[in-house]
């Protein structure tokens, strides 16, 4: 399926360069319909699917489709809005033509791969994005641990959640990450994480080993400091063999935050010079953020509270 940017803000779509503004009842009734691409849906699943709070009519459905049609006629090439005579409609997904072009050999792909691995590393999710929108343009295709993650950055939660095109696994830290962002309890969410793992050989790439750093600041919330120090050690030896810069920063990270629940002063201050040592090394912008942020959190804890707080905001920005 082309890949098609959403920016729920301004109910607006992008696609290789190319911007197109929607009234928000279209955007909503578009980004469904693109979400459950060669599905067939009846005017009424339509109404109760997209605007379930609402009481439009058959005939709402009906202009929504017609303004798509025109306003979206110049991406005929990419999918079409069908009709289904006496029942309702469905968008069909058509093949893209510049999957042929040259751009698609093996070392161009390869290149390509290595710029968004980059970009990632530096925090430039917004050239991440250029590169991701443009990619039937320029013939190439996205593994699947990016064309994920650009449906992430882009704030589509909505379509990772729903989406049929992906497996349990391919999408399950995910998952475990929208659930801990609304569970409370954060030894349910634990729960999850420590079921998953048992489990880490059917999670892609990197994703096991990036799931168990992230529980250890989950058991620090959740109070289980001791659990959270028998994590570090047990993913330690791992982050070493990957050779990261990224994974090893965000691991340090997560030893100054154990240290500090502990008030173990002189660790956290170890730990923190050798993690602005890497950061003159390699300048990865989000890291850079989490840094700072836990640098003022270190601070406000040692008693420096204006300080702190001056960091923590920085960190924020960044």
């Amino acid at each position: 399926m082309a890949h098609i940017q959403f920016h729920s803000d301004t109910f607006q779509l992008a696609h290789a360069g190319e911007t197109i503004s929607l009234l928000p009842k279209e955007y909503a009734l578009f980004h469904f319909l693109y979400n459950h691409p060669n599905q067939s849906f009846s005017r009424e699943e339509l109404l109760n699917r997209v605007w379930p709070l609402e009481e439009p009519t058959d005939r709402t459905v009906d202009d929504h489709i017609y303004r798509l049609r025109k306003k979206l006629i110049g991406w005929s090439h990419l999918f079409t809005l069908e009709s289904i005579r006496g029942y309702g409609y469905k968008l069909v997904e058509k093949g893209s033509p510049a999957a042929k072009t040259p751009l698609a050999l093996p070392e161009v792909v390869q290149n390509v791969q290595r710029l968004i691995e980059t970009y990632h590393g530096l925090g430039m999710g917004d050239a991440m994005q250029t590169l991701s929108s443009n990619r039937e343009v320029l013939g190439i295709q996205l593994d699947s641990f990016y064309s994920v993650y650009m449906h992430f950055l882009s704030g589509d939660f909505q379509w990772i959640v729903e989406t049929e095109t992906l497996s349990f696994w391919e999408k399950a830290s995910y998952l475990i990450l929208f659930y801990s962002f609304i569970q409370e309890d954060q030894t349910k969410t634990i729960d999850f994480c420590e079921r998953t793992l048992q489990k880490k050989q059917q999670l892609p790439r990197l994703w096991g080993v990036d799931l168990e750093i992230n529980m250890i600041s989950l058991y620090v919330e959740a109070g289980q400091l001791e659990r959270a120090k028998e994590r570090l050690q047990a993913v330690e030896k791992e982050v070493v063999e990957m050779n990261s810069p990224s994974f090893t920063l965000i691991f340090l990270f997560k030893k100054i935050i154990v240290a500090l629940a502990l008030n173990e002063r002189e660790d956290a201050d170890k730990w923190l010079n050798e993690s602005e040592r890497l950061l003159g090394q390699f300048p990865l912008k989000r890291e850079l953020g989490f840094y700072t942020i836990i640098r003022g959190l270190h601070l406000y804890q040692s008693g420096m509270g204006e300080k702190g707080r001056q960091a923590v905001d920085e960190g924020i920005d960044i």
